[in-house]
C-alpha cells in the first residue's frame, strides 16, 4: 500500500510539473508577441516622424527664398543646381541688378513672370523685403535672389558696372551648373528691361545650333549713330588693339546688356567676354564703353564654342531705348505695347527710361494695383469713315493692304495718316490705319485692299 501511495504522489507531482510548464510556456509566447508589436509600432512612428520633418524642412527651404532679409550675408550658389532654387523649367533668365531701386527690379520681375514660366535668378546687392514681393504677387518658387559680395575680387573691384555685370553673370552660371541643367539661357541687366511677350517662346521658333554643331547666341544690332556705336567708337582707340580694323569693318554695333540662346553657347560667350576684359589694360576695364566693346568683339570675332545670329533692331524682338529716336517710337493705344515697324509688339524692351512716356506706361502696367476689368470697347463700325480734308483725296474703307510697305508712322487719327501719305508724294499710293494701335502704314503702288478678320479696326485708303 505504501508503494502504491508513493507512486500516486509521484504521478500527481509529474502532472503538476507538466501543467506548470505548459502554463509558463504560454505566458512566454504572449510576451514575445507583445514585444514584436511594440517594436513594429515604434518603427512606423519613427518613419512617420522622419517624413514629417523632411516635409517641414522642404517647406521652410522654399519659403526662405522670399524671406531673405535686406543686407543679409551673401550665400554661395552650389554647383549643379544643388541650391534651394527649385527647377520648374528648362529655361533660365539670369538678371544682374547693381544698385537698383525697387521699381526697376519689380518691372523686370513682374513683366517677365507674367509672360514666361522660366526660372528666374537675380543677382542683387540687397535682397528686397518679403512684403514687397508678396504685394507684387511674385512666387518664391520661381524667383531666386542671390546676394553678391559688396567688394568684388580684383581686377573686378575697380571695373565699370558693365564689366562687373559680365563677370557676375559668368560666375553665377558656373556655380549654378546651369549649362548641365538648362537648355536655354537669357542673360541681361535688370535696369531698364521689361517684357511684352515670352522671349523663350520666340527662341523656340529659332534654330538652336549652327551646321557645325555649335550652339547659337542671339544678339541685336543698334541703329547707325546710336548709343552702342558711340560707345564702341569711344573705346576703340585705346582698348581695341589689333582687332580695331576688324571691328570697324563690321558695321552697326551690337546692343549690349541682353543676349539669349542655347545654354552652352551663352556660357561660352560670357567666358570670352570676361577673358577679353581681364586681358586688357586696367584703364579699359574701368571704362563703361570698354564693356560694350568687349561684347561686340566676342560676338563679331567669334571664338570656338558658339556662333552668333544678329537680329535687326527695327524688325527683331528687342527694342532699345538707347537706340530708338523718339520719332520712331510707336505704341499700341489699347495695350500700351511698343510696336515694331511691321506693327507687331516687341518681345523685350531695353533702356525704356530714355523715353519717359514708355516708362510711365510700364509703371502703370506693372506697378499699379490691379484694377477691375473695364467694359469691352464697342466693335469697330463696318461703315466707311467720312472723308474730309486731306482724306477726301483717298478712297477709304475697312480693309488691309498686305506687303508693299513704304514707311510707317504713329497716327492718332485718320487725317494724320492721310497727310503722311500725301507728304511722300508720288511714292505713296495707299495707306493702312489702325486707331487701336495708333499706327499708320504707308504703301507704295501695286497693293490691293483685302477683307478684314473679325474684330479688326483697320482702314485702307487708296489714293484717287
Amino acid at each position: 500500500r505504501e508503494r502504491h501511495r508513493l507512486k500516486g504522489l509521484s504521478w500527481m507531482s509529474s502532472r503538476s510539473r507538466g501543467a506548470n510548464t505548459s502554463i509558463g510556456g504560454g505566458m512566454s509566447s504572449r510576451h514575445v508577441f507583445s514585444r514584436v508589436c511594440m517594436v513594429a509600432l515604434s518603427v512606423i512612428l519613427v518613419i512617420q516622424a522622419v517624413v514629417l520633418v523632411t516635409l517641414v524642412l522642404r517647406l521652410l527651404e522654399a519659403q526662405s527664398l522670399g524671406r531673405q532679409t535686406p543686407g543679409s550675408a551673401p550665400a554661395e550658389l552650389h554647383v549643379g543646381g544643388a541650391t534651394h532654387l527649385a527647377h520648374h523649367s528648362k529655361q533660365l533668365a539670369l538678371g544682374v541688378a547693381l544698385g537698383l531701386g525697387t521699381d526697376a527690379l519689380l518691372i523686370f520681375l513682374v513683366s517677365l513672370s507674367r509672360v514666361s514660366r522660366c526660372d528666374i535668378v537675380v543677382l542683387v546687392d540687397e535682397v528686397p523685403s518679403a512684403s514687397i514681393l508678396v504685394a507684387a504677387e511674385l512666387s518664391p518658387d520661381r524667383v531666386h535672389f542671390e546676394p553678391f559680395a559688396k567688394t568684388l575680387p580684383p581686377p573686378w573691384k575697380d571695373a565699370s558696372r558693365g564689366a562687373a555685370t559680365f563677370w557676375l553673370a559668368r560666375d553665377a552660371l558656373q556655380k549654378l551648373g546651369a549649362e548641365s541643367f538648362y537648355t536655354d539661357i537669357q542673360v541681361s541687366e535688370v535696369d531698364g528691361v521689361a517684357f511684352q511677350a515670352d522671349p523663350f517662346g520666340w527662341l523656340a521658333t529659332q534654330p538652336r545650333s549652327a551646321p557645325d554643331g555649335d550652339g547659337l547666341v542671339h544678339a541685336f544690332s543698334g541703329e547707325p549713330g546710336g548709343g552702342a556705336e558711340a560707345a564702341v567708337s569711344s573705346a576703340m582707340a585705346s582698348c581695341a588693339g589689333a582687332e580695331r580694323g576688324i571691328l570697324e569693318a563690321q558695321g552697326v554695333a551690337l546692343v549690349p546688356g541682353y543676349v539669349l540662346g542655347e545654354s552652352s553657347a551663352i556660357v561660352a560667350y560670357l567666358r570670352h567676354v570676361v577673358e577679353r576684359l581681364a586681358a586688357g589694360p586696367a584703364s579699359c576695364l574701368a571704362q563703361p564703353a570698354a564693356a560694350v566693346l568687349a561684347h561686340n568683339a566676342a560676338l563679331r570675332i567669334t571664338s570656338a564654342g558658339f556662333r552668333v545670329v544678329v537680329h535687326d533692331h527695327r524688325q527683331g524682338v528687342l527694342w532699345s531705348g538707347e537706340e530708338a529716336p523718339i520719332s520712331t517710337v510707336v505704341t499700341d493705344i489699347t495695350s500700351g505695347d511698343v510696336l515694331r515697324q511691321d506693327g507687331r509688339p516687341y518681345t523685350v524692351l531695353q533702356g525704356f527710361a530714355k523715353h519717359k512716356d514708355v516708362e510711365q506706361r510700364l509703371v502703370a502696367r506693372f506697378l499699379a494695383p490691379a484694377q477691375p476689368p473695364s467694359a469691352p470697347a464697342p466693335p469697330p463700325s463696318a461703315s466707311s469713315p467720312k472723308s474730309t480734308g486731306d482724306c477726301a483725296l483717298f478712297d477709304v474703307s475697312p480693309g488691309d493692304i498686305p506687303d508693299f510697305d513704304l514707311d510707317h508712322l504713329g497716327a492718332r487719327d485718320l487725317e494724320t495718316c492721310c497727310r503722311g501719305c500725301l507728304a511722300q508724294g508720288e511714292a505713296c499710293s495707299a495707306f493702312v490705319f489702325s486707331e487701336s494701335r495708333g499706327h499708320c502704314w504707308l504703301k507704295s503702288a501695286g497693293g490691293d485692299r483685302t477683307p478684314l478678320e473679325d474684330g479688326s479696326d483697320m482702314q485702307a485708303g487708296l489714293k484717287l
